[in-house]
This record gives structure tokens, sequence and C-alpha cells, in this order.
């Protein structure tokens, strides 16, 4: 499989890669009630992330299974799906060590790095269940049902950074939306631009960048990923795009 690899060098690494150091306060602006945006704007949609991870086959969290749940015309509609889709999804609480579904239960870096967080799982075997919401600006013309829930197929692109800086299992890490559309080849091209700056990957922040081109697959990492870069900090950034799940 051929890939678009760039690799810096220590010696051209700088102190701190700018446009990284917007992607993380961008990714951290989000609010929903742990975390619910300050403010709801009727422009805004929210899409609901489920995501899965082994660490007991994964140590270093590269892997995950990310799905885009559904996609909602409003915050109070998209936490209450977000609330149980755990279950909704066939899993039993018999099955879990531990749930956390309440703001006061997460501790300080979970908050910090995922502020869409609303709900965090451990099984018994240590798979872990995160679901989180992002706020995506609104397409024209979108229908929702009863449910406020986007009707008809919506591409998402996904961006999760994993913040090896600070945790080492990747455990800390934030998905947020970069966008959505109505075709995969717009998402596609989307999920390609969203590291470039004025078109151009810009080699003096990343220490790697790939992209996977359409009908290739990753061996490293999911087929939904598009775009897998490693910050001059060691900081890991997947980008995906995925189809919403009706």
């Amino acid at each position: 499989m051929s890939k678009t690899v760039s690799t810096i060098s220590e010696s051209e690494r700088p102190t701190l890669p700018q446009n990284l150091w917007y992607l993380r306060n961008k990714a951290n602006s989000q609010d929903t009630d742990t975390l619910a945006p300050l403010s709801p704007n009727e422009d805004d949609l929210y899409v609901v992330i489920f995501t899965i991870r082994d660490p007991t086959h994964d140590v270093n969290g590269e892997v995950e299974k990310v799905r885009a749940w559904g996609t909602y015309r409003t915050l109070k509609a998209a936490k209450e799906v977000a609330r149980t889709c755990l279950f909704d999804a066939g899993y039993e609480r018999a099955w879990f060590e531990t749930i956390k579904s309440h703001p006061d239960e997460f501790a300080d870096a979970e908050r910090e790095h995922n502020r869409g967080l609303v709900l965090l799982a451990v099984a018994k075997d240590k798979t872990m269940f995160s679901v989180s919401i992002a706020t995506t600006r609104s397409l024209k013309h979108l229908e929702a049902d009863e449910k406020e829930k986007i009707q008809g197929d919506l591409y998402h692109v996904l961006r999760t950074n994993v913040f090896y800086s600070e945790d080492d299992g990747g455990h800390l890490r934030q998905t947020i939306s970069e966008g959505i559309f109505m075709t995969a080849e717009e998402a596609r091209k989307c999920a390609k631009g969203v590291l470039r700056v004025d078109g151009v990957v810009p080699k003096d922040s990343f220490a790697r960048y790939t992209e996977v081109q359409e009908g290739e697959s990753d061996t490293d990492y999911d087929d939904d990923v598009v775009v897998y870069a490693i910050g001059l900090n060691g900081e890991n950034i997947l980008v995906r795009v995925l189809k919403a799940e009706g």
C-alpha cells in the first residue's frame, strides 16, 4: 500500500508547533453540560460518537472502533441518546466493572481533554467504551424525525487527538467533528485538508504525516482513517470519515 509520509528529523523540530496549539485549543473549546455549548446555535447539529477500545490487546491504545451513532437537531435530543446508547447497542450493566455518566465522576484530565464526554465504561474484560457529543455546523434542507434525529445519508469528518505526551496509555483523547457532508467524496476531500495550511502539509509541525489513498487499507488503523499524523510532542491525530448510522 502506498502512503504519503513526511518525516522530520530531531534537528528540524521547533519548540512549539503553532498549528497543533491551534488544533488543541480548538478541540478543547467545545462544551456539553459536562459540556453543553454555552449558547446552543440553531445552525448547529450534534453528533453522538460511540468509541470502543481494547487495551488488553492494544496496550498503546492505537486502534479504536468509532461509530457516528446519530446526528441530532438539538443538544437535548443528542444527550438523551448518548446516555442510553451503550445499552441500546445491546450491552448489559452487569458486564461492566465501572460506568461513569455524571460530570462529578470524571477525572479532571478526562473532562479537560474531552469536553463533550457523556459516558465512560470499562467492561470486565477491560474493554473501554466512551460516548461523547460533538458539535458541527448544519447543512441546508436536512430533515429530522420526531426524535430530532437527522434523516438521510450523512458523512462525518471526525478528528481524534490522542494526548500521549500526558498519558502513555493513550487514554486521554478527544474526538471532534470537522464537518458533515452528503457524499463520501466531499468528506474525504475535507479530511485531507484538516491538517493542511493553505493546502500544504506544514512539515515543521509533524514528526510523521500519512494519507491513506481511497480504496487502500491502513493495516495499523481502521479502514475509515484518512489521515494519521504525529505531532512533535508525540500527540497523535487521526482524521476519519464515517457514515452516520441510521
